[in-house]
């Protein structure tokens, strides 16, 4: 299962629409589980929980991010217990960073599950 973080604002085009996030996803192969939207420090965000269909998963989440007008989409592999950028112009973002990509929750990656004991 994958998480990922697609965000909505796009450069000089009105926002996109979750419906059309989720449309997108299907029509790319992917089961989608469930999604939400939330708020990042930037943009609305789509946080979707997603089944990939085939060992393609990372071609099919560029053609998704092209299709968007999104630079990249951050993917977390809950199976693998990692992070990764995937589009575009991923390489122009740096790494996979934890403390932006939002959790199903609503929470960040890097917020642990149970506060430190004082």
């Amino acid at each position: 299962m994958l998480i990922l973080n697609i965000g909505m604002a796009r450069k000089s085009l009105p926002n996109t629409t979750a419906a059309r996030v989720v449309a997108e996803l299907f029509h790319a192969g992917f089961q989608v589980q469930a999604h939400a939207v939330f708020q990042s420090d930037t943009e609305p965000t789509v946080v979707a929980i997603v089944k990939p269909v085939d060992f393609m998963q990372d071609e099919r989440l560029f053609s998704v991010a092209i299709e968007l007008g999104q630079d990249c989409i951050a993917v977390y592999d809950l199976d693998l217990a990692k992070g990764r950028l995937i589009g575009p112009k991923a390489d122009e973002w740096g790494e996979f960073n934890g403390d932006y990509f939002i959790k199903f929750d609503g929470g960040r990656l890097s917020t642990p599950v149970f506060p430190a004991a004082a």
